[in-house]
């Protein structure tokens, strides 16, 4: 049984000021105290302290595993995870376990456990029961995970606090004691009390979205940000976020934004291992271990696409989806645009495959004054190897390179053409590389940049290679060519 689901779908990142909210029969809003820093990672699992105590306050079970659903929607910035933790309603009996989940690169999935077992588990990061957000360490599990109050806006937020910034998770005192009984307000409905993460709602009655973003360190050092929006479906959400005081429905049907972040504060590389070289291991020695795809939207309408294209390993990409197409067999397939081989970039069509993309070559206007595809253009598709290389002739490597080789210095130069590409959905994109390096090193080549932007076709005129082939290639619900800002990576 499917139980962690994932779409690809374009949506805007929150807003700090766009509160979102839900509520249950609980309240909110305390501190979990001050503690002794947690380690940044860790391999082995730690023996959870109270867990008779613990087991008793949040009615932990054994051998009921939730039944709740996960479904992940891509948008190009951040993934949206929507969480079903009804888990089997108020009053359900026998009482479902906690919903348990881990972050991945693939969105947020469940793992199946129950409590009991969860408790000497380091598989799961995050867990949820309702309105109640528990995080894999501390007093809730044998792991490391922590997390951190940020201030700002969601798509604010693009690195890692200070490693002294992050709490785990402490729900009893020193002598097993439940905090929640002595220190909250109304210790029945605040059975979350000292989880890090329960400021991400304000009760006022229901559970009003705080808007409050956190960043989560998992196990393993790396970091990701995150903002709960929903606790309630939209519109008893909107009511109590307006202030209704009013439970509504769809009570337990979380919806949360989260996002990888790129760097940690410290080194800057993301792995957590203070050497700053992105590898893990700790020894200086830089190795890539980043996303296929990387894309920046520029504020201007185009985005900036950087294709990591080893020479072994083609890339096969579709303009608006913000993932790496996995064609069955790419030869026949209409899902893809183009073919990124390290410095060779074929179209789909003609001698490069069955999606009719056709690319015409833009020498004298530059990227920002194409605004359409205009009339009398000349569009060209790939023709079979005529230089004894056993690849098709791409229009963009090949007939008209992007680049300038330097034959003394072996550096390519990108040469500022611009190209008009039919994609095989039928929509134009004026298209230009502007890098082939990574961090202008030319040490770390292969990683082909793509600026493009969605333009508007032809009226009439020009030379065409046929029509559009077709089937598309999902543009319509890939998720990206908007202009909300920010950076998303894709595939791994």
């Amino acid at each position: 049984m499917t139980r962690s689901v994932t779409r690809y779908a374009l949506f805007c990142p929150l807003l700090a000021s766009a509160v979102l909210a839900g509520c249950p029969d609980d309240t909110g809003g305390s501190d979990a105290g001050t503690e002794p820093e947690p380690s940044a990672t860790c391999d082995e699992p730690t023996d959870v302290a109270c867990v008779d105590e613990l087991t008793d306050a949040l009615s932990l079970s054994t051998g009921t595993l939730n039944s709740g659903t996960i479904t992940n929607t891509f948008g190009f910035s951040a993934v949206k995870s929507e969480v079903d933790a009804t888990s089997g309603g108020i009053t359900a009996d026998p009482r479902e376990s906690y919903l348990y989940a881990k972050f991945t690169d693939d969105g947020l999935e469940v793992v199946d456990l129950d409590d009991a077992a969860a408790l000497t588990s380091m598989d799961w990061d995050i867990a949820f029961h309702r309105y109640i957000v528990r995080l894999n360490g501390g007093s809730n599990g044998p792991s490391c995970v922590a997390a951190a109050k940020v201030s700002g806006a969601f798509s604010d937020v693009d690195a890692a606090p200070a490693s002294g910034a992050f709490d785990l998770d402490e729900q009893f005192k020193d002598s097993c004691a439940f905090r929640a009984d002595s220190e909250a307000g109304d210790p029945v409905n605040e059975r979350d009390y000292g989880n890090v993460l329960r400021e991400y709602y304000e009760y006022t009655g229901c559970l009003a979205m705080s808007g409050q973003v956190f960043v989560i360190r998992l196990q393993d050092g790396r970091t990701l940000k995150w903002v709960m929006t929903h606790y309630y479906d939209e519109t008893a959400q909107s009511d109590c976020n307006a202030g209704s005081g009013a439970a509504g429905s769809g009570a337990g049907h979380l919806v949360m934004q989260w996002a990888f972040l790129d760097e940690v504060a410290g080194d800057g590389d993301g792995d957590g291992d203070g050497d700053g070289d992105g590898d893990g291991d700790g020894d200086g020695d830089w190795v890539y271990d980043g996303p296929i795809l990387a894309h920046t939207q520029n504020g201007d309408g185009s985005t900036t696409t950087r294709v990591y294209a080893f020479p072994t390993d083609p890339v096969y990409f579709a303009f608006g989806n913000p993932f790496p197409v996995e064609p069955a067999t790419p030869e026949d397939s209409t899902e893809w645009d183009l073919k990124f081989t390290s410095f060779d970039i074929l179209g789909n069509g003609g001698a490069g495959g069955m999606g009719n993309v056709a690319i015409a070559v833009e020498d004298t206007l530059t990227f920002d004054d194409i605004q359409e595809v205009g009339e009398g253009r000349t569009f060209l598709q790939a023709e079979p190897d005529g230089d004894g290389d056993s690849f098709p002739d791409s229009v963009m490597s090949d007939q008209f390179p992007w680049y300038d080789y330097d034959a003394g210095s072996h550096i390519l130069y990108p040469n500022g053409t611009v190209y008009i590409v039919r994609a095989a959905s039928g929509l134009y994109y004026k298209a230009e590389v502007i890098d082939f390096y990574l961090d202008d090193d030319t040490e770390k080549n292969h990683f082909p940049t793509v600026r493009w932007q969605e333009i508007a076709g032809p009226d009439t005129g020009g030379t065409d290679a046929g029509p559009p082939a077709d089937g598309g290639n999902g543009n319509d619900d890939a998720g990206l060519g908007g202009s909300d800002g920010g950076v998303g990576d894709a595939g791994t």
